[in-house]
């Protein structure tokens, strides 16, 4: 069986990867958007516990990562987990 936090992570490594960028994880588990050459357009600040899951998206503008959109999902919504990555999905 696999763990919920997998897929989701499997999710956003997919849809960052069909936007042409590569997503690497930090040590400490943040999420780091990074086109070829190492420039990070995006950073998800994720943590994960046994209810739900948080992230805070920052995106770059004007030579930094400032913050975009603040997430806060139950485990127990398929709504609410869709919405986080079709909003993925939608940012340019």
């Amino acid at each position: 069986m696999e763990n919920i936090a997998d897929v989701i992570n499997a999710q956003i490594e997919t849809i960052f990867k069909d936007k042409g960028y590569r997503p690497c994880t930090t040590p400490d588990g943040k999420i780091l958007v990074v086109d070829q050459d190492f420039t990070t357009h995006y950073k998800l600040d994720i943590s994960f516990n046994n209810s739900d899951f948080s992230c805070i998206v920052l995106r770059r503008k004007n030579g930094s990562l400032g913050d975009l959109k603040n997430f806060n999902v139950p485990w127990t919504s398929g709504k609410e987990i869709r919405e986080f990555l079709q909003y993925l999905i939608s940012m340019e």
